[in-house]
């Protein structure tokens, strides 16, 4: 039941009011001063509030503007009764803090509308601080499961082996949590393994197969496997792991120092690119095996490439978020303009490559996370 606070300094019109309502739908609470009914709106917290304007040592916009500044959140509706002219009343009314009035004589029929109008508004306001609340708690979940998340990504990701002189990366999550990857894994000081990955989607829902497959990846690494058994083994897991609707497209480089040997696989992902020492693409790596996790094993055919890396070659990888790229007039960075690139500034070729696509996207905002990555033959020989 709604509690309707009436303040009136005249006792007949505030039983004139109580008579006009039901009494059945409201609750009614009175008071005769301006002090009284601020202390009854604080300890009591009505829903709304029927207020004289013309009282003595308190008028109703003092009190009314004493009133708002005690309702913080709650909203409280305060409809004036008064016998000033409408104008005079409604300017008056809202700079007080007062949602509506109701000149004198009452007519009963306003009264009601008025009321249940308002007391209606208030419901709405309740519910929309309601959900409000619990957005804010939802909210606050979120960023902290968010947070525990991150770290936990974050640590396991760590685990990559790091070396300038034999590769560089770089990857530039278009959201918190990144569906790109880029794992690497020393097996001895002669062997190395290198993945790039694309995970379909975004955000959080992208990134969730990417701790199996670093499990994934260092486990068969570790086991000295070529490339394309690794791709097939975690294919195998991933065709019984993954949602339908979501597949990996990936890169999985086997360098043997000692052997001056590259395996290269390449399933799903954008051309990769293997270098002369003078910036000639010596060959285009293309994708010859289906993304990890679309097909099941007896219809997964998994295709290497094997280069013999000589002292000052590369392999160049991206993900599609890297062509795919837009600029402010919605044009995409393009295979095209990428390959132009690569062979344009030798000697720093992976920073002119990073900086001529941040120049490229300037304020745009990213539509894919975008990864690279250059492995050198630089120890060979």
């Amino acid at each position: 039941m709604n509690k309707i606070l009436i303040v009136d300094d005249n006792a007949t019109n505030i039983k004139l009011i109580k008579r006009s309502l039901d009494k059945d739908l409201y609750q009614f609470l009175d008071a005769s001063s301006g002090q009284e009914a601020i202390d009854i709106f604080i300890e009591m917290q009505p829903d709304l509030i029927l207020l004289d304007i013309q009282m003595p040592l308190m008028d109703g916009y003092q009190v009314a503007t004493i009133i708002n500044s005690h309702m913080g959140n709650i909203y409280c509706p305060i409809i004036f009764v008064t016998a000033f002219s409408e104008e005079e009343s409604l300017s008056k009314s809202l700079q007080s803090g007062g949602d509506d009035f109701i000149t004198k004589p009452i007519k009963i029929n306003v009264l009601e509308s008025k009321v249940a109008a308002h007391l209606r508004i208030r419901e709405l306001s309740q519910e929309v601080n309601n959900q409000k609340r619990e957005l804010m708690v939802i909210n606050q979940q979120l960023a902290h499961d968010q947070k525990l998340i991150k770290h936990y990504f974050d640590n396991t990701f760590k685990q990559n082996y790091i070396d300038d002189d034999l590769f560089r990366s770089n990857i530039s999550p278009q959201s918190v949590f990144a569906g790109d990857l880029v794992l690497s894994e020393k097996v001895n000081e002669h062997c190395y393994y290198i993945m790039v990955a694309d995970f379909t989607g975004h955000g959080l829902t992208a990134s969730m197969g990417t701790l199996p497959l670093s499990i994934l990846f260092r486990q068969f690494a570790q086991k000295g496997f070529d490339a394309d058994k690794i791709a097939e083994l975690i294919n195998l897991e991933f065709s019984a792991l993954l949602p339908v609707g979501i597949f990996c497209a990936a890169a999985i480089i086997k360098y043997q120092v000692d052997e001056q040997m590259i395996q290269v696989w390449n399933g799903g992902l954008p051309n990769l690119y293997y270098l002369s020492k003078d910036g000639i693409i010596k060959e285009t790596l293309k994708s010859t095996s289906l993304s990890l996790g679309i097909v099941p094993r007896e219809q997964f055919i998994a295709q290497q490439k094997t280069i013999r890396f000589q002292p000052g070659d590369a392999i160049f990888a991206h993900t599609d978020g890297v062509i795919e790229s837009i600029n402010k007039h919605n044009d995409m960075f393009t295979e095209k303009r990428l390959e132009k690139e690569l062979t344009t500034d030798v000697d720093n070729r992976f920073d002119h490559i990073l900086n001529t696509l941040n120049n490229y996207i300037e304020h745009t905002a990213q539509t894919d996370d975008i990864t690279m990555v250059e492995i050198y033959a630089e120890r060979v020989g």
